[in-house]
């Protein structure tokens, strides 16, 4: 009797492994699921059998397909730190799916096109404007952060202040990835003023829950005096270690000049950048 519940026990723990009669060794299976798309392999193959779902958990599956992968994020990494990477199954699935990390999340970053995808607060669409090249300033630097484009944002006599938001879980980062990986996240902007007049610059970044309700809030704040303007500078802050509930990140920015002048003599804004890195260190805890 024992040998009989023995046998029936190891047939039934092996049966993702029999197809046809015939015994499919773990390393050719594994070999096979790592050709098949993200999502079936996780909503679907994951639940054939329980040894599967322990090679797809167990990250077996994915280190065959990041030797494979070209397109994401894990492909600016050498071989040899591909396979040092031990992260949660579900954070592959992230990556493979969307891949959302070591990108810019911001669109329309240099007022390429115009005001779409920002929300004017405060002053008018044509208290605000866009320059196709900086007027009375630097060009501005060569820097992928700007995505080959030419143009700025520039304010005016009254405060023009923009937003833009960014809801994770339209780019694929889950409640999962952002309550137990946090992963770091860089806001950037580059900022400028004219030479011949002094201007104000703000940069505020904030992450919001689910409510729309702010848990984290930093703020870069800079004025450029008369005659000292015209040369871009970059501000940037960094979020680490912010705890779980954050669902969106609120990219604000504001500008103004100091002389009240008629027409668009205020600060410059180009080349915004939002930007959640890939958690490329060892996470042996996170493994559900």
């Amino acid at each position: 009797m024992n040998q009989v519940s023995d046998s029936f026990a190891e047939e039934r723990d092996n049966n993702g492994f029999i197809i046809n009669s015939y015994f499919i060794p773990e390393e050719i299976v594994t070999y096979i699921l790592s050709f098949v798309d993200p999502a079936p392999l996780v909503f679907h193959c994951r639940l054939v059998c329980k040894r599967w779902k322990q090679l797809i958990e167990e990250q077996h599956v994915w280190k065959h397909k990041m030797k494979k992968i070209e397109r994401t994020s894990f492909s600016k990494l050498s071989q040899a730190d591909r396979i040092q990477l031990n992260l949660p199954w579900y954070l592959y699935f992230v990556i493979f799916y969307y891949d959302p990390f070591e990108k810019n999340l911001l669109r329309n970053n240099c007022g390429q096109k115009r005001f779409k995808y920002w929300s004017v607060l405060s002053g008018f669409e044509e208290e605000s404007s866009i320059e196709n090249v900086p007027a009375g300033a630097d060009a501005l630097p060569e820097s992928s952060d700007f995505e080959n484009n030419t143009c700025c944002f520039v304010s005016s006599y009254n405060l023009c202040k923009k937003s833009q938001l960014i809801s994770l879980s339209e780019i694929g980062i889950t409640e999962l990835v952002m309550n137990k990986i946090q992963p770091e996240i860089i806001v950037s902007e580059w900022f400028a003023g004219r030479y011949d007049c002094g201007c104000k610059y703000k940069l505020t970044a904030s992450l919001l829950n689910d409510r729309h309700e702010i848990l984290y809030q930093k703020e870069e704040e800079r004025q450029i005096n008369q005659w000292e303007g015209r040369d871009w500078k970059k501000v940037t802050i960094i979020f680490k270690n912010y705890g779980p509930g954050v669902r969106h990140i609120l990219f604000d920015h504001e500008g103004k000049d100091t002389k009240f002048w008629a027409g668009h003599y205020g600060s410059k804004m180009s080349g915004g950048m939002v930007t959640i890195t890939l958690p490329t260190t060892s996470i042996k805890s996170l493994t559900t």
